[in-house]
């Protein structure tokens, strides 16, 4: 009896550690809604930023932040245009958030502070609609926070492909 009880456990040990756990299968169902569906990303406009500057009298702090944030979103389509090939993706200003699209690629970086030396944690992640859920997310350690994003967009596409892979 003993023995049985013993192969029977051993058995359903194996099975539940053979069976991929519910937050994967969530992942592959995620990816596959992401392929079908595509993601939209939300470029910065800061045009509120930048009327306000104008409406006090600030015009040299204005002009450059209208050019520090068209910069910035150049590089950003590039970097996605270069790194991310999964699924479609749309552009969108910020102020004008997309009605239907369910899934937004986001990269953002932050100050590490579990680190003695100034460094900052890099992710770049896909995420419900709202920015408020990650579906799907990588991260690095980087030095500067004027790194490149097209190595984190590299990563989060070759997730998504191999998530995908194991899916079908």
């Amino acid at each position: 009896m003993m023995k049985r009880l013993l192969i029977f456990l051993f058995i359903l040990i194996n099975l539940h550690s053979c069976s991929p756990g519910l937050q994967q299968i969530k992942r592959y169902e995620f990816s596959q809604q992401i392929k079908e569906q595509g993601v939209f990303v939300m470029l910065q406009n800061n045009d509120e930023d930048i009327k306000l500057y104008r409406e006090y009298g600030q015009q040299n702090k204005a002009d450059k932040v209208e050019q520090e944030t068209r910069e910035e979103n150049i590089k950003f389509k590039q970097a996605i245009s270069d790194s991310y090939t999964f699924s479609s993706v749309r552009l969108c200003l910020d102020s004008q958030p997309p009605e239907n699209d369910n899934f937004q690629l986001q990269v953002t970086i932050e100050e590490d502070y579990r680190e003695e030396n100034t460094s900052y944690i890099q992710i770049a992640s896909i995420t419900d609609r709202n920015g408020s859920h990650p579906v799907i997310a990588v991260q690095r350690t980087v030095n500067s926070m004027n790194t490149d994003q097209s190595f984190i967009i590299k990563q989060l596409n070759n997730k998504l492909e191999k998530l995908f892979e194991k899916a079908r």
